[in-house]
């Protein structure tokens, strides 16, 4: 029975050495290391989803550029207005490709906030009026053989989610009209589709820096001034 006391005994105080080995400061110490390294792993994990919603976002701007093409194929190569004549007073120039695909999950970004299929809450914005306006006096009808420059020219980009048109983008104009902003919510740059059918991302002084890329064939409109450019916000 000694024996067994004495054993127990000996145990506790191992027990009670390996306590005292772990002082608070040693703890606190632990605890700053983790937190060192969950700030330092956080943006990465954060910068790699995004890269993820990207991709995603840009690979639903070249579906949308094959459902343009074949509309334009359709209709005599004339891009459609940025608008449904007839439809309901909320719906936009998306629902001229509705026929040209079976999922609609393509128009919604995964880095958008808004996600309506909306003019006001898209989050895609069509190039109005540098594709059409069938609206105007005389109404501005674009085909793919006006366009001088398709490979920089934004048929579509991601729009600026302020509920204000967002199923539209168009390049700045002259105060006081300055509205219709491209988003930069992909790691402060968008996507964009261009005319010619070709996806990129593009950062913020890319788009900042594009000239007005207009069709030359604008009838009846007023042209922009040399200080009209793209913008984004």
């Amino acid at each position: 029975m000694a024996r067994v006391i004495l054993k127990m005994e000996t145990i506790l105080k191992k027990q009670n050495r390996l306590i005292s080995a772990f002082t608070l400061i040693e703890l606190l110490v632990v605890i700053a290391i983790i937190a060192i390294l969950m700030a330092i792993l956080l943006p990465a994990l954060q910068s790699a989803r995004e890269r993820g919603r990207t991709a995603k976002c840009l690979s639903n701007i070249k579906q949308m550029g094959i459902a343009l093409k074949m509309y334009t194929n359709q209709y005599d190569d004339y891009y459609p207005d940025y608008d449904l004549p007839g439809a309901p007073d909320k719906t936009g120039w998306f629902r001229h490709l509705d026929k040209y695909h079976d999922n609609r999950k393509f128009f919604e970004c995964p880095s958008a906030k808004i996600q309506e299929f909306t003019k006001y809450g898209l989050a895609y914005g069509y190039n109005y009026p540098g594709l059409g306006d069938w609206y105007a006096n005389p109404p501005i009808k674009i085909r793919e053989g006006m366009i001088k420059d398709p490979s920089n020219t934004i048929a579509v980009a991601d729009s600026d989610e302020d509920q204000i048109w967002d199923s539209v983008i168009k390049a700045r104009e002259w105060p006081p009209y300055d509205m219709y902003h491209i988003s930069k919510r992909h790691m402060k740059g968008s996507n964009i589709l261009f005319a010619d059918g070709n996806g990129r991302l593009h950062e913020h002084d890319f788009i900042m820096n594009m000239p007005w890329n207009n069709p030359p064939f604008y009838p009846g409109a007023t042209r922009p001034t040399k200080e009209s450019w793209w913008d984004i916000w």
